[in-house]
């Protein structure tokens, strides 16, 4: 599924990303979305999103769980009996 993004951009920018699309031979279209795509693997180590990094901003709307309870030592009180 595609959905339409509009950016506003200074004409000399417009002028070389027109001709870098030239040049390799494609759409200025498909030029930004494989440079989009690149720095967003580029943030993401390379590594393809995590189901947390797609599921973001749904758990957020669920509000902040407890704080680590590893590292509180109340929680271990009974650990083990």
């Amino acid at each position: 599924m595609s959905t339409t993004l509009s950016i506003k951009i200074p004409e000399p920018l417009k002028k070389q990303l027109e001709g870098a699309a030239r040049r390799q031979r494609t759409t200025l279209s498909r030029l930004l979305q494989e440079s989009l795509q690149r720095i967003i693997e580029q943030e993401s180590g390379g590594h393809p999103p995590s189901c947390y990094d797609l599921s973001g901003d749904l758990l957020d709307r669920c509000g902040r769980g407890p704080r680590e309870l590893s590292t509180s030592q109340r929680h271990f009180a009974d650990f083990g009996r």
